[in-house]
């Protein structure tokens, strides 16, 4: 039993770990409108607060969690995206919390200071995209919530935990199997836990698909955030489609030592180590699930590795288990196939997220509030087009309505959150037109029945002919901005406005 007086100790190292993890994530606070998966989230949840049905009147390939989750966080804070970067921190800084009283009850407080550390520090880092609001910041919470629950016996409440986490992200499933798998290899009456974890999983579940079958559109949400996805994380990925049973072979290849392993009679202090080092594995095969070099899907294992490094550093006094040679070899060529597939996919490590540039990243931010560099220049360090489309947003305020539409066609979903307008496009980048069943089709048809008042092409995207003839027909270019062209509808054409000075904005707003 831990004296008041450490206990007070264990808490204060904790702060200190926390406010240092705040401390990192300082600077994401103040990151201009930049990152595309952002935008597209932001995009389709603006939609949505303008009365846009999800996946029939704006469509995406992930499941609904994430879109409910910004829809809420705008609307609670009147579109402040310093708000939904405070609540990214939160969701890591919530996550770290969860994590240390897991490492607290399987080890000690040692390892779960370590592990805190671990995951403050790389949770929060541009290299692995730490800095970013996207799905895995907001989905490793419940997912580790999940298993601090299913710890502590509460097999219903891990359930509907694990269950937001997949509503956030499909691939969060994979970590569910993981439990599954526990609860039947490890743990003694393995079938009612498993009952009342699956009861608990499918809880949200159902009642997010009644929910989506009574707006009509369950049936959308099935094919794009399964059909359409699964095929979508497929397209250029850094090995070859052949070799994708090969993860397969290595994930079963690490259970199948795992229970070798832990061998014998069950347990509850198999089933949490078993629980672990499978939560480990699984959330590593999610990763790697698509062999696509993105850093940001590194968030997903996060957790779990920093609770078996903070458990080798609990622990570093104890005494080794005996080890034969036999099991030496076996975790030597595991982990040998393991790293050569993670090498595989990620090596060389993506440009825009290179180690280096993680130092420029931290510069570029003293840099700005120290008045050393312009809002201008603190902007082109993240995209060159952050400018850009504060000008066209801009642009387009100076001219438009609220009750008007508008459609882009290119990659700038942000534009549609800076202006505020009703959104007339079905995807909110231009590339889901030509991946989705009839999507050219439906772009055309969204300008002939909603008639947005302005168009945004950006010329690196070529023109669908049939929407180039739509253009041409109804609508005047209004205003070149680099390489994006501003069209708008003949009808409402007033006098052209040049686009106003970027002037002395906070940083990514319009």
């Amino acid at each position: 039993m831990e004296s008041p007086k450490r206990r007070l100790i264990v808490y204060l190292g904790l702060a200190l770990l926390l406010a240092a993890t705040f401390v990192f994530r300082f600077p994401s606070l103040l990151e201009p409108l930049w990152y595309d998966d952002e935008g597209i989230y932001a995009a389709v949840a603006h939609a949505m607060l303008k009365g846009s049905v999800l996946y029939r009147d704006v469509l995406d390939n992930r499941t609904p969690g994430i879109y409910w989750l910004y829809a809420a966080m705008l609307s609670a804070s009147g579109y402040s995206f310093l708000f939904i970067r405070l609540m990214a921190t939160l969701s890591l800084l919530l996550t770290q919390v969860t994590a240390f009283f897991i490492a607290w009850r399987l080890v000690n407080v040692r390892a779960g200071l370590a592990a805190v550390a671990l995951l403050g520090l790389l949770g929060s880092l541009p290299f692995i995209e730490g800095n970013i609001a996207n799905a895995e910041i907001y989905m490793i919470l419940p997912t580790t919530v999940g298993m601090l629950l299913l710890i502590h016996g509460r097999f219903y409440l891990a359930g509907v935990a694990l269950s937001f986490a997949f509503l956030i992200k499909q691939i969060a499933g994979v970590e569910l199997v993981a439990c599954v798998l526990a609860l039947l290899l490890f743990s003694p009456r393995p079938l009612p836990r498993l009952a009342m974890l699956a009861l608990g999983y499918l809880t949200p579940i159902a009642a997010a698909s009644a929910y989506l079958l009574a707006q009509g559109t369950l049936g959308e949400f099935i094919f794009a955030g399964f059909g359409y996805y699964f095929g979508y994380v497929q397209r250029a990925t850094r090995i070859p489609h052949e070799l994708w049973p090969i993860k397969l072979l290595l994930l079963a290849a690490a259970i199948l030592v795992l229970r070798r392993f832990l061998g014998g009679q069950r347990s509850t202090e198999k089933f949490h180590t078993g629980l672990l080092y499978l939560w480990t594995v699984f959330a590593i095969f999610g990763a790697l699930f698509t062999a696509r070099p993105y850093p940001h899907y590194l968030l997903q294992p996060l957790a779990p590795v920093a609770l078996l490094i903070g458990a080798l550093v609990g622990t570093w006094s104890t005494p080794l288990p005996r080890l034969t040679v036999g099991r030496v070899a076996t975790v030597t060529g595991l982990s040998v196939a393991w790293c050569w597939l993670f090498l595989a996919i990620y090596m060389p490590w993506p440009n825009w997220a290179k180690p280096e540039k993680t130092v420029a990243y931290y510069q570029n931010f003293v840099q700005f509030m120290s008045g050393q560099r312009s809002l201008r220049s603190y902007n082109d360090f993240f995209d060159k087009r952050v400018n850009r489309n504060m000008s066209l947003a801009r642009y387009v305020l100076r001219q438009a309505k609220q009750s008007d539409y508008l459609l882009i066609w290119g990659e700038e979903p942000w534009v549609y959150v800076m202006t505020r307008l009703h959104v007339a496009a079905p995807f909110t980048v231009s590339y889901y037109a030509y991946e989705m069943p009839s999507g050219l089709d439906r772009m055309v048809e969204a300008i002939r029945q909603r008639k947005p008042a302005f168009v945004i092409w950006t010329t690196n995207k070529p023109l669908y002919p049939n929407l180039k003839a739509e253009l041409e027909r109804e609508y005047q270019e209004t205003s070149l901005m680099e390489n994006a062209v501003v069209y708008q509808r003949s009808s409402a054409v007033s006098t052209v406005a040049m686009p106003a000075p970027l002037g002395d904005l906070g940083a990514g707003n319009p």
